[in-house]
């Protein structure tokens, strides 16, 4: 009796392993889930459209399921992949060395450099001021810029010596409101997208037509050390999806992409060159076909 309930209970656990191994290999290619901060997608179009031109390429083709990570910071999502219980398959950041070296990256970035192409969004009230004053570079340098908690930007502009304020990203949108902070640097991409959200705010955000911060950063593709299969899969897929154009012409066709390159070839406007110190030697060995060339330096 108890040998028969032994090889019963083993025949289960067998059975549940195979399951487990059966669900690994078909889940991700037909629902892959992707992490999302803030829980508006909206600002983030663009890698979202280039992730679903890369999901459609697997066989059989996924589908992106977005999964709401708002109660989390940047750094509590990513250390939950790290971890292995993260709720969600796949996550987009922006580039570091750590995130590099502890979980999977796919070395395309997903904007072609779109998202290191960071604009001042200004309080309207205060446009005037701040195209006027700071004349010069150094002045740039003494406004008081938002940028978000654990962000890689935060790093570079504190690191090329700007007066930096931290915040949440909701938290600095009601600063530049009441003008606790001069400026929010948003990449040319995100900006055109948040300022039509909120176009009927007062004093509604606009762009500072005078100045663009320029250091080589994107969005990057990063997954559990664990899932190698969907890692290999996925990687290919945007290998794939980079080589045939796909992205560019993705970034091409999206309205606010579409905006920024029009802003960054007809505007007038100063380039500041910045050091981006969380590069590593594998990023800065992209090959230049990776970024657009409207942002090379």
């Amino acid at each position: 009796m108890f040998q028969r309930t032994g090889v019963l209970i083993l025949g289960f656990l067998i059975c549940l392993n195979s399951a487990a191994e059966i669900l690994e290999e078909f889940t991700p290619a037909h629902v892959i889930r992707v992490g999302l901060l803030y829980g508006d997608p909206e600002p983030f179009r663009l890698p979202l459209a280039v992730l679903e031109k890369a999901f459609q390429r697997l066989d059989p083709p996924a589908q992106l399921e977005l999964v709401d990570i708002s109660e989390m910071n940047q750094k509590r999502a990513l250390n939950s992949m790290v971890n292995d219980d993260a709720s969600f398959d796949v996550f987009f950041s922006g580039f570091s060395q750590e995130r590099e070296q502890n979980l999977q990256q796919i070395d395309v970035p997903l904007t072609m450099g779109l998202l290191g192409s960071r604009v001042l969004v200004v309080n309207k009230e205060q446009y005037d001021r701040l195209l006027i004053n700071p004349e010069t570079v150094g002045g740039v340098k003494h406004l008081a810029i938002g940028s978000g908690i654990q962000w890689p930007d935060t790093e570079i502009l504190i690191h090329n010596q700007f007066n930096v304020v931290q915040a949440s990203y909701q938290g600095l949108w009601k600063m530049l409101s009441s003008n606790r902070i001069d400026a929010f640097s948003r990449g040319i991409e995100e900006a055109f997208v948040e300022i039509e959200q909120r176009r009927d705010d007062s004093p509604a955000p606009v762009i500072l037509d005078k100045w663009l911060l320029v250091y080589p950063l994107d969005y990057f593709v990063y997954l559990s050390p664990s899932r190698k299969k969907l890692y290999h899969q996925l990687n290919q897929a945007l290998q794939q999806a980079h080589r045939s154009g796909e992205i560019a012409a993705v970034i091409a066709s999206e309205p606010s992409a579409q905006k920024a390159l029009h802003w960054l070839r007809n505007k007038e406007y100063t380039r500041i060159h910045l050091e981006n110190p969380l590069l590593s030697d594998r990023v800065r060995q992209l090959p230049k076909e990776y970024w657009l060339p409207e942002i090379q330096q």
